[in-house]
């Protein structure tokens, strides 16, 4: 049974337009993997090398997010009115979010302002507004230009470096179907060689220097490229997805990726991403048993609340890993045990939060690009959502 059969019964959406609900469980669980990589406090996780390597799940949202524009927006924008409105769409779905919460960090700086100017100590290792919080860079974060070597470190809402190489992503992306690129019978293949190359370039470099904030644009588009290959894979194939894939075998390409991520250190670690793009591949036809348990309501509200938790765990760690020192120092020496607890308040906190977000940030953002985006569009057809 096709996706489209299984959760859109009788619609007449174009595939193009459905929902891929395996492909949204997959999202919600790798929000998690990078939300448990930001426990640094001392607790029975902390170190694992699973753990630690879970920033690699980030290249996963690279890939999915390549497949899912291309496959709502390739082949939707012939000129430069339709280009103007997938930004309009892209920059709303991305921004109102990304700025709500670098406005919670500036909030939290300029309570320790008060804090000191009040008792004379603050919580953090760091003066308000300087470091990581200077000004400077939350000028940067503010026009997303935090994955363009403005600093050799990450700053203010450490994972939103990923939001500005995907907004870059969105535009390198235009250039396809702008330019007939799509006319281009090796365009997949130059796609393809062009991500392995780049992620072999930045697997080499990821030893010397960070590929976040230095150059994590370009990690951004490798990933994004990669996702666009699966969707022109898909575009050339005649026959039904559940036929073209070998869908059977996902469970094993989840164990690699598994085994890889327990075990691999270093720069061999980005050869997960190259397992991630077989996976999103194999997943996009909703078919087989890792797919049916990415369907479940669980995986799903995590796949929708992903963004939010993604964005917004980093300032709850900060935030409570700050107070705990500030209210109770020395805790987090004298116990994994309370590092443990720690983590079941920082995941509920995340979880509460995210879906406040997601209601009153995320929506309303999207509903806001989505009726500027129609206003420009053609009264006949409006640009998919």
């Amino acid at each position: 049974m096709l996706p489209t059969e299984r959760f859109a019964p009788g619609s007449r959406l174009p595939p193009e337009e459905r929902r891929l609900a395996a492909l949204d469980g997959l999202r919600g669980i790798a929000a998690c993997i990078v939300l448990f990589h930001h426990v640094t406090w001392p607790s029975h996780i902390t170190g694992l090398t699973f753990v630690t390597n879970g920033y690699i799940a980030v290249d996963l949202f690279f890939v999915l997010s390549g497949y899912i524009i291309s496959r709502k927006y390739m082949w939707a924008i012939s000129g430069g009115a339709a280009a103007l409105r997938f930004v309009c769409l892209r920059f709303f779905r991305l921004y109102p979010l990304h700025l709500f919460v670098l406005l919670l960090f500036v909030a939290f700086e300029v309570a320790k302002l008060v804090l000191i100017r009040a008792f004379g100590f603050a919580p953090g290792d760091s003066a308000p507004f300087t470091g990581t919080e200077s000004i400077p860079l939350l000028i940067a974060n503010i026009f997303l230009l935090q994955s363009f070597n403005v600093s050799s470190f990450v700053s203010w809402n450490g994972p939103s470096w990923s939001i500005s190489g995907e907004m870059f992503s969105y535009l390198v992306f235009l250039i396809v179907p702008l330019t007939g690129l799509l006319r281009m019978r090796w365009l997949a293949a130059v796609l393809a060689l062009g991500a392995l190359g780049t992620y072999v370039w930045v697997g080499y470099q990821s030893q010397y220097s960070n590929m976040t904030s230095e150059w994590g644009f370009v990690r951004a588009l490798a990933g994004f490229a990669a996702g666009v290959v699966i969707c022109l894979m898909e575009k050339r194939q005649e026959q039904p997805i559940a036929d073209s894939v070998p869908w059977r075998l996902d469970a094993v390409v989840v164990g690699a990726i598994l085994v890889l991520m327990a075990i691999v250190q270093g720069p061999w670690l980005y050869t997960v991403v190259g397992f991630a793009v077989v996976l999103v591949a194999m997943l996009r036809g909703d078919q087989g048993a890792v797919a049916n348990l990415l369907s479940l309501p669980l995986p799903q509200l995590l796949g929708r609340l992903s963004y939010s938790i993604y964005l917004l765990h980093a300032f709850v760690a900060v935030f409570l890993t700050d107070l705990i020192r500030y209210l109770l120092p020395g805790e987090f020496a004298a116990s994994v045990w309370f590092g443990d607890v720690l983590i079941v308040v920082f995941i509920v906190l995340t979880l509460a939060g995210s879906a406040l977000t997601y209601r009153f940030v995320e929506m309303p953002g999207r509903q806001l690009g989505r009726a500027i985006a129609n206003r420009m569009a053609s009264p006949a057809k409006p640009l998919a959502t």
